[in-house]
């Protein structure tokens, strides 16, 4: 009985030394980060028995070992508890001898760890390419952004093939007749002055307003024809003598009048005035009509 009793105990001390050899880390021991590679910053917590007062200092490394250098050391207390943080760096895989330390007072387990190889290690490294991220009410942004452009574009066509040739046209319409607009304006200033005492002002603002009518409806060199070449036939070769046939004589003798008003002091009065204002005015009228 003695000799069973003896083989049990012996064979129950070999299961817990192989239990005890097969366990990575003693309680109270942990890494950060559990798993790592050869020149990785490995931080060793190992828990102490009994505490003081709260306390936070560094400890002197211990030389370093040709597996690993311990980089720092610090042992923590924070009233019921105490710890000691070993900072390392391993320089080879496999299984390394983490050999128990004396430090100050504060003893560190010897322990057996496993450093990870990059060339064995079957686990990914590297993750897939996601797919698309698909964010709320994107494509109804893009559907109408599309539309918008489309829309835009539209517009800009129709404005080009449309209403810019009616714009082009218009402002050509308004071009044409400033000559008669400014011509009307100044017969209606000419009539505020048919009873005013100044007859050569008067007769010099009729023949500037049709000189430049006729200069740009005709031909420039009008303004620079005198009274006396209009008296003579000056206008047989223009289009306006054409135009206006038995009239041309008539706009001559006003315009002769005009100069002889300006520069010789000629008499006129009111009713000569008006006659010839209504004169040329009628000639100018019957141009326009024409040409519209």
């Amino acid at each position: 009985m003695k000799r069973l009793a003896a083989l049990f105990a012996y064979c129950l001390i070999s299961a817990l030394a192989t239990a005890q050899e097969a366990q990575a880390l003693p309680p109270g021991v942990y890494l950060l980060p559990p798993h790592f590679y050869p020149g990785d910053l490995v931080e060793l917590h190992i828990s102490l028995p009994g505490a003081g007062p709260s306390s936070y200092g560094e400890i002197p490394p211990p030389a370093p070992e040709s597996d690993y250098e311990i980089v720092k050391v610090v042992h923590e207390s924070s009233g019921k508890q105490a710890s000691l943080v070993l900072f390392f760096i391993p320089w080879k895989s496999g299984s390394i001898d983490f050999l128990p330390y004396m430090l100050k007072g504060l003893s560190s387990p010897g322990l057996r760890l496993h450093v990870k190889s990059l060339l064995s290690d079957s686990e990914p490294r590297l993750q897939g390419m996601r797919g698309f991220i698909f964010l709320r009410g994107t494509k109804s942004f893009v559907a109408f952004l599309i539309s918008g452009i489309s829309a835009l574009i539209l517009l800009a066509w129709a404005f080009l093939s449309f209403f810019y040739p009616l714009l082009q046209r218009r402002i050509k319409l308004q071009l044409s007749r400033r000559p008669y607009r400014r011509y009307l304006h100044q017969t209606r200033i000419l009539r505020k002055r048919l009873n005013a005492g100044d007859e050569a002002y008067f007769y010099a603002l009729l023949s500037a307003a049709f000189r430049s009518w006729a200069s740009a409806r005709l031909f420039q060199d009008f303004s620079s024809l005198t009274a006396g070449e209009l008296a003579q036939g000056g206008l047989s070769g223009s289009r306006f003598s054409q135009a206006l046939g038995e009239d041309s004589a008539c706009v001559a003798a006003i315009l002769k009048r005009a100069d002889m008003v300006r520069f010789a002091d000629l008499a006129s009065s009111r009713h000569e005035r008006e006659e010839d204002l209504g004169s040329l005015t009628r000639v100018v009228d019957g141009m326009e009509a024409n040409r519209a």
